[in-house]
């Protein structure tokens, strides 16, 4: 790692610091929009209008799935302009990606989708849990959690990562038999290296 950091110019250092101290700038800015939307759907009668729409299911598990998914959904509206300056244009003006905006969206909708799907999942059967087993229900919870955690490490690599990515093996050369010679010196036994196209 020091040996990378060497080889930098005292412009990009100073550049991939202002990146990563932005970074931590962001991470509180996500948690104070959190915030702020969650005031606002309680502020502007939101989530009273998406509770009607959902009441209007019979089963309580399907009430609560169509409000997770509608407050995903308009959470993701809401933040949008947000997800815009920080995923795309910040991205942009670090040169850390090449991306059209329509190919950024394309990814970003994809992103929605999942977690609109798996997301909602996730929590309706959390509060299924907190239904039937009451006074602990986070042990219950967290086991839900580590279950579905599990199933996205295995299945992840082979059914979500190829939406983002396309994955072709490394052309023949100099830097994937480094690659190569670097992981059986690690003891990794492995033939061959892969690449991605964003």
């Amino acid at each position: 790692m020091q040996e990378y950091l060497d080889i930098l110019t005292p412009e990009q250092k100073t550049r991939s610091d202002a990146y990563f101290e932005g970074g931590y700038w962001i991470q509180l800015w996500d948690f104070i929009i959190g915030i702020i939307i969650a005031c606002l759907f309680l502020s502007l009668g939101l989530s009273k209008f998406i509770m009607r729409i959902a009441s209007k299911a019979k089963r309580i598990n399907y009430q609560n799935l169509i409000y997770i998914v509608l407050y995903i959904f308009l959470a993701f509206l809401i933040a949008f302009p947000y997800g815009v300056y920080t995923g795309f244009f910040r991205e942009h003006s670090y040169a850390l990606s090449n991306m059209t905006f329509a190919q950024w969206f394309s990814e970003e909708m994809i992103s929605v989708v999942l977690l609109l799907v798996f997301g909602s999942l996730l929590i309706m059967i959390l509060y299924m849990v907190m239904r039937k087993v009451n006074q602990q229900w986070w042990i219950w919870g967290s086991g839900v959690v580590l279950v579905f955690l599990t199933i996205f490490l295995f299945l992840g690599p082979l059914f979500i990562s190829p939406l983002f990515n396309d994955y072709k093996p490394l052309e023949e050369g100099s830097i994937k038999e480094d690659i190569l010679s670097l992981l059986r010196a690690n003891g990794v036994p492995v033939n061959n290296v892969y690449q991605f196209d964003a």
